[in-house]
């Protein structure tokens, strides 16, 4: 149980005004201990050693009887589940409902990756999914998360959110999990309550307000905006969405939530706010609306950048060995660095990447330098990577963890010299590459394990 937490005044009122005889509930719910839950990943027949209870809004969620230390799962490293909020998670129940066909979508605010990954298992298969995220070092947590799910079909984009008004009519959805006061995190990041201010609400009002004036040319007229936040500001919440129907340019979406015990309908008829006091999960908010009419803007620069991955149209000899290429991608390099994405985005990739710095896109191969290839960490995870290719497999935990740690580990002498598959319990975690002598751990330096 956490104790003596001290709670803003005016947050306090806040809160009664909006709960009523209700607010001592969702303050006792401060003092409890936050539900732990994941997503698993669809595509992996795993389940979790402890034991679970499954999120009513999402199949593959999962709410945990205890949180486990997850640097200590090599599942964990291995993709096999993303460790998020279970409300969060409704982001995805609500967009799988909306399409039967592809689609290109744009999740603004990206990092770390919930609901980038978790856009990448419910939305039609061969959908295109640009995932956006400014700060450079989220950036790279972003891109991480997104590797380990090892879906081609996504690009991970560097951008402002106006710099995405020049690719007009473009994404049949945009999801923007704005940055917010972070109200509803108090119970999970007590230090959250340190950070809050009046003076931050309104900062954070005004960013969230300049992110929706600056993203919706880029919605294609018919498409879907999906609005969230962890906070229950009015300001950031109900009062955001009533400026984007004030416009004319939305119709509000109602989100049905009849079947969910716990869930509320937000100020808004048709919007939906989670309390920690009534839902297994942390406070937020959610929206959905549909855009009905375009108005174009003014577009603050033109000019392109330069782009330096050229598709090619077969896959080098050296990377054979490694790789096994679907007949709907191509492979791009640059220099001597490879990727795969899908051919039918090909015209998207190159219109983003004039505009918008792009940090990731397809899957990463590796580097082919003379002749030799070193394939890249996050092949791994993916299911383009040909099944001949040798394994090294254990069952031993305490072997797997040292190999996360980039420590030594023994020579299988069954195996051939040269590159190998690392998998602990059939989940794949890295590379090797061994001889008569050692085992060369190539398991990447910036995601070793420290613990």
């Amino acid at each position: 149980m956490k104790k003596n937490i001290s709670l803003p005044p005016s947050f306090i009122h806040n809160v009664q005004e909006l709960l009523g005889d209700e607010a001592s509930e969702y303050f006792d719910s401060l003092e409890k201990e936050e539900v732990s839950s994941i997503r698993l990943h669809p595509e992996h027949a795993f389940q979790p050693e402890i034991d679970t209870q499954i999120i009513p809004w999402e199949p593959q969620g999962r709410y945990l009887s205890q949180r486990p230390i997850f640097a200590l799962d090599p599942a964990w490293h291995g993709g096999m589940y993303y460790v998020q909020e279970s409300s969060s998670m409704l982001t995805g129940y609500i967009c799988k409902k909306l399409f039967q066909t592809p689609i290109v979508a744009l999740d603004l605010c990206a990092a770390p990756g919930g609901k980038s990954t978790h856009l990448l298992s419910v939305l039609p298969k061969e959908s295109l999914l640009v995932s956006n995220e400014i700060i450079p070092k989220r950036n790279q947590i972003l891109v991480e998360n997104i590797q380990k799910w090892g879906n081609s079909f996504n690009i991970v984009t560097k951008g402002e959110a106006h710099e995405f008004a020049i690719l007009e009519q473009t994404f049949d959805l945009i999801v923007v999990d704005a940055p917010c006061s972070g109200e509803g995190l108090f119970r999970k990041q007590p230090e959250a309550i340190s950070e809050w201010s009046e003076e931050n609400v309104r900062i954070c009002t005004e960013r969230q307000e300049n992110i929706l004036n600056n993203i919706h040319t880029s919605l294609k007229t018919g498409g879907y905006l999906c609005y969230s936040t962890c906070t229950y500001e009015i300001s950031e919440n109900e009062e955001q969405i009533q400026k984007l129907l004030d416009t004319g340019l939305y119709e509000l979406m109602k989100i049905d939530i009849e079947n969910f015990i716990g869930l509320r309908e937000g100020l808004i008829s048709g919007t939906v706010r989670c309390w920690s006091h009534a839902v297994k999960g942390s406070g937020f908010f959610i929206a959905l609306l549909k855009k009905i009419a375009h108005s174009s803007q003014e577009i603050l620069s033109k000019k392109k950048r330069h782009w330096n991955w050229k598709s090619i149209k077969s896959v080098p000899l050296p990377l054979q060995n490694f790789v096994q290429l679907p007949s709907n991608h191509y492979v791009f390099q640059s220099g001597d660095y490879y990727r795969v994405f899908p051919k039918k985005y090909q015209y998207e990739l190159s219109a983003i990447a004039e505009h918008i710095a792009v940090t990731n896109f397809g899957i990463d191969l590796g580097k082919l330098n003379k002749d030799i290839f070193t394939p890249s960490h996050a092949l791994i995870y993916s299911s383009l990577i040909n099944e001949k290719i040798p394994i090294y497999s254990t069952e031993d935990k305490e072997l797997a963890l040292d190999y996360l740690r980039r420590k030594d580990i023994p020579v299988q002498a069954h195996l051939p010299n040269g590159w190998a598959v690392f998998q602990w319990n059939n989940i794949r975690l890295g590379w090797i590459k061994q001889n008569a002598q050692r085992v060369n751990n190539y398991y990447p330096l910036t995601w070793m394990l420290r613990m």
